[in-house]
């Protein structure tokens, strides 16, 4: 299988994962908007963020390990689809063996410092009635539901390192629909917090059984190795590892904080519609970003081999590709964002368009240089600690000055400015230095481009809702706002995704008339020059 057929095929299944993943998880918070009362619900999104947290206790292991197995895989004698070469396992088991021991002390050291970290804030927030005592077990059950799933990051790293994009987030997804279903016969049973908490743990351990089977059954020469602990290995991924550790400490900083400040300072029961909302914007970042994330390991090979000029063809195509999904996704919620939330959450838990349009302005940039410091990063560029610091600390001052005054909006404004003052322009002029990109092209055939498609975006998704606006069904607005929505990116995609050759290719399948189709040789030359 190609390269370039790799990628494909891990994103399509990255994207039936997130895809799956998202209609369950819709599902699920529908089921929790029913069953829980506000105050209740509002601690479970909090008990949720221990992911986060626990997040910050591995000191950026989880994407120094990924890069390691990639620049391993990139320097085999083999080609980049093919098996490591014997040689090269050795080094793998050591490394693996090394990571694994490091992932042990992290599982461990994390889950006490999560658990206690959340002590003094627990017993702070406003929980509407939740007793503390719930609150305390719920909190010590999702500590440990996600060291376990910290102890497992090792198999996922090698995973994809090896190049198996895509079929982690299958493994993930499998347990995950399952424990969504789980949860969701939980609530139906009338369980509370601590039954749904259980029910995640018991998934964090089945994923982590997944994975190991997984690599047993396809990398069986790998499995079978037995590495040593080395010093000198765990000594030369810590500085890249703590960088971005630092980068992971202000990217929580920016982004999970807002929930706790919702429930000190206006209550946890103001907690869920903002996080309703803000889980449209994020499934529309997750959906668009999957090119990006699924191709970080192939930029690392790519880097490793020199391939300069396919790496910039995969950086620029990722973009388009994020871009157009999440500017259409950002121009649909905003013309129709009250009538989807009041379909899917029933009346009074619609937020506000301002607050969408923060949203989606912070998403919309954050996409930009997503795809250009992901790429950076993946070539072990780890420089935006700093910048992502800088960030954290500018957002949380912002969200101590407007929550006050503009409550949920001023919450949303906070992260938005933090962002545009650094990471949204640093991120984004470093990526394309590091990438030896010229920042005069990007502009001009990447930037303008998707600032026309934007705005006809948000034309186009007026139009509809105006000419539905006399319409009393709200199924009907949101259909034709997405139908225009998702035509105009259709119609972007086809002219700014895809090359000449696969427009040729994909007219060639559809029309009764032959077209001819450029050689294999002739197309990957074709790309490796954009």
């Amino acid at each position: 299988m190609s390269l370039e057929k790799r990628i494909l095929f891990g994103v399509g299944a990255g994207w039936l994962s997130r895809l799956i993943n998202i209609v369950f998880g819709l599902l699920l918070t529908r089921v929790l908007f029913a069953h829980l009362v506000a105050g209740e619900l509002g601690v479970w999104y909090l008990l949720g963020q221990t992911g986060a947290v626990l997040g910050l206790m591995d000191f950026g292991l989880t994407p120094t390990l990924g890069r390691r197995v990639a620049f391993i895989k990139g320097k085999s004698k083999s080609p980049l689809n093919g098996k490591c070469d014997p040689e090269s396992l050795p080094e793998l088991a050591d490394l693996m063996a090394t990571a694994g021991g490091a992932y042990r002390i992290v599982a461990i050291v994390g889950f006490f410092i999560c658990l206690f970290a959340g002590g003094y804030f627990l017993s702070e927030i406003r929980a509407s009635g939740v007793p503390l005592q719930t609150i305390w077990i719920g909190w010590t059950i999702m500590c440990l539901s996600n060291a376990t799933a910290a102890w497992a990051n090792k198999w996922n790293c090698l995973l994809m390192g090896l190049g198996y994009v895509g079929w982690d987030s299958v493994l993930v997804s499998i347990v995950s629909v399952a424990s969504y279903l789980g949860q969701m016969v939980v609530l139906y049973c009338g369980g509370g917090i601590i039954s749904l908490a259980i029910v995640a743990t018991i998934g964090a351990f089945f994923t982590r059984s997944v994975a190991v089977w997984f690599i047993r059954r396809r990398e069986p020469e790998i499995a079978r190795q037995k590495g040593r602990f080395r010093r000198e290995i765990l000594l030369s991924m810590a500085k890249p590892a703590l960088l971005y550790w630092l980068s992971a400490l202000g990217g929580f900083m920016i982004y999970r904080t807002g929930q706790y400040f919702i429930a000190h300072f206006q209550g946890s029961a103001e907690l869920p519609n903002y996080q309703a909302a803000l889980q449209l914007v994020l499934n529309l970042s997750a959906v668009g970003g999957a090119f990006a994330t699924v191709s970080a390991v192939f930029v690392s090979q790519l880097w490793q081999a020199g391939e300069l000029p396919r790496v910039h063809s995969l950086v620029r195509r990722n973009m388009f590709t994020c871009e157009i999904i999440m500017m259409s996704g950002a121009a649909f919620l905003m013309f129709a964002g009250e009538d989807l939330l009041t379909l899917w959450l029933g009346p009074n838990h619609f937020v506000g368009y301002k607050v969408l349009l923060a949203f989606s302005v912070t998403y919309v940039l954050e996409t930009h240089h997503f795809v250009l410091s992901n790429a950076s990063r993946a070539t072990e560029d780890e420089v935006y600690a700093p910048w992502a610091i800088a960030s954290g600390v500018l957002n949380i001052c912002f969200t101590l000055l407007l929550i006050g005054r503009y409550g949920l909006l001023g919450v949303a404004m906070a992260t938005m400015f933090a962002q545009l003052l650094t990471y949204n322009w640093y991120g984004s002029w470093r990526g394309l230095r590091r990438l030896k990109m010229s920042i005069r092209d990007h502009f001009k055939k990447v930037v303008l481009p998707l600032v026309l498609f934007f705005a006809c975006s948000l034309g186009v998704a007026w139009l509809m809702r105006w000419s539905t606006s006399a319409i009393p069904y709200r199924i009907v607005r949101v259909s034709a706002v997405a139908a225009g929505t998702g035509l105009l990116a259709a119609v972007a995609g086809y002219f700014l995704v895809l090359s000449p050759h696969h427009r040729m290719r994909l007219l060639g399948r559809t029309l009764p008339a032959p077209v001819p189709i450029m050689p294999d040789a002739v197309e990957e030359e074709a790309h490796a020059g954009l």
